[in-house]
C-alpha cells in the first residue's frame, strides 16, 4: 500500500518588498491590503495619528488639518485616495483602541497637541457680495418679462398707491399675476421694484463707493477686492471637488 506523506505546512506570509519612486522599500502585505509608508512619512503619520486619536473633535480636526496641508505632499495621506490612507486610519484605530503603543515615542505622547501639530488659519479670501443688479428669472416669455419690468418701474416712480390702483384694475388680467402674493413671480417683482428704486435714488454709500472707484487708489483697492473674491471661489470649487473625490474613494 503506498505511504501518504503529510502536507506541508503552511508557509507564513511576507511582505513583498518593491519601491517607491524616490527608492524608499515599500511594504505591501496582501493579505490586509495595507501599505507600509517610508520611514519619513511613518513619522509624520504616528505623530498625525497620535493627536487626531487624542482629539475630542477627531473630524473637525481633521478637517482643518488637511485644508492647511494641502498643499503639503507629505500630508497627501489624510485624502482618502492616498496609498498611505489606510496606514494611517489603522493607526487611528489602534491608538484609539489602546491595541498599539509600539512604534509612538513617548515624548510624543506627552507633548501637547496644540505645541507639535500647529494648524494654521488658512486664509480662503473674502465671499463676494451678492450681485445688486441680477436676478435669476424663471422661464417666461419676453412679453411678460417686458410687462413685469415696466410695472416695477413706474411702482418705484409713483409708489404704492400705483401699486394699489393697478392691483385692482388688473385683477383679473393674467399678465398681472406677478402681482399677487401667491405668485412665484412675486418675489421677483418686488426685487425688481427695490433694484429701481436703488437707481432712481441711489443711497449715499452707494454713491460714496462708485465715487471711490473712479479714483486711482480706489480701483487698486476694487482690484484687490475682485482677487479675494476669486481666490474664495477657487477655494470652494477645491473643496467641493476634494469632496467628490472622498465620497468616490469611499464608495470604492
Amino acid at each position: 500500500m503506498a505511504e501518504v506523506l503529510p502536507l506541508p505546512a503552511a508557509l507564513p506570509m511576507k511582505p513583498v518588498d518593491e519601491a517607491t519612486p524616490n527608492g524608499a522599500p515599500l511594504l505591501k502585505f496582501a493579505a490586509s491590503d495595507i501599505i507600509l509608508p517610508p520611514p519619513d512619512i511613518k513619522t509624520i503619520i504616528e505623530k498625525t495619528a497620535v493627536h487626531v486619536a487624542r482629539s475630542t473633535t477627531r473630524e473637525q480636526f481633521e478637517d482643518r488639518l488637511r485644508e492647511s496641508r494641502r498643499e503639503d505632499p507629505k500630508f497627501s495621506f489624510l485624502t482618502p485616495s492616498d496609498p498611505y490612507h489606510a496606514y494611517y486610519r489603522l493607526r487611528i484605530d489602534k491608538i484609539i483602541a489602546g491595541e498599539v503603543e509600539e512604534g509612538i515615542p513617548q515624548d510624543l505622547k506627552d507633548t501637547p497637541m496644540d505645541e507639535d501639530i500647529q494648524v494654521a488659519p488658512v486664509d480662503e479670501g473674502d465671499p463676494p457680495a451678492p450681485m445688486q443688479f441680477a436676478l435669476s428669472i424663471p422661464p417666461i416669455s419676453a412679453i411678460d418679462i417686458d410687462v413685469m419690468k415696466l410695472t416695477a418701474l413706474f411702482t418705484a416712480q409713483r409708489g404704492t398707491q400705483f401699486l394699489a390702483s393697478l392691483s385692482v384694475k388688473e385683477g383679473r388680467n393674467y399678465q398681472f399675476d406677478f402681482l399677487r402674493p401667491n405668485s412665484m413671480l412675486y418675489p421677483i417683482f418686488n426685487a425688481m421694484v427695490e433694484q429701481y428704486r436703488n437707481i432712481l435714488l441711489p443711497p449715499k454709500e452707494q454713491l460714496a463707493r462708485v465715487k471711490s472707484t473712479t479714483e486711482p487708489e480706489g480701483k487698486w483697492e476694487r482690484l484687490t477686492e475682485i482677487r479675494r473674491h476669486a481666490k474664495w471661489e477657487r477655494i470652494q470649487r477645491e473643496k467641493a471637488k476634494q469632496r467628490e473625490d472622498d465620497e468616490e474613494a469611499e464608495r470604492s
